[in-house]
């Protein structure tokens, strides 16, 4: 959502349709996924990754 100068995206996960996630069980490749899909988000409201000044992770198993 953009407002202004101001672009959020919020709520971006691996997850497919129908269950599981891109990457299955690797924290990596989710978070690859994720970002990826957060890159494409930016862009359709012009902008990118480089503009980012903030993100927030949220893990279930920081061991992984």
């Amino acid at each position: 959502m953009r407002v202004g100068s101001w672009v959020s995206v919020a709520g971006t996960t691996a997850a497919q349709p129908g269950g599981g996630a891109v990457g299955g069980n690797d924290p990596a490749e989710q978070t690859r996924e994720a970002i990826r899909r957060i890159a494409v988000a930016l862009e359709q409201v012009g902008v990118g990754l480089e503009h980012v000044v903030r993100t927030r992770m949220f893990v279930t198993d920081i061991s992984r």
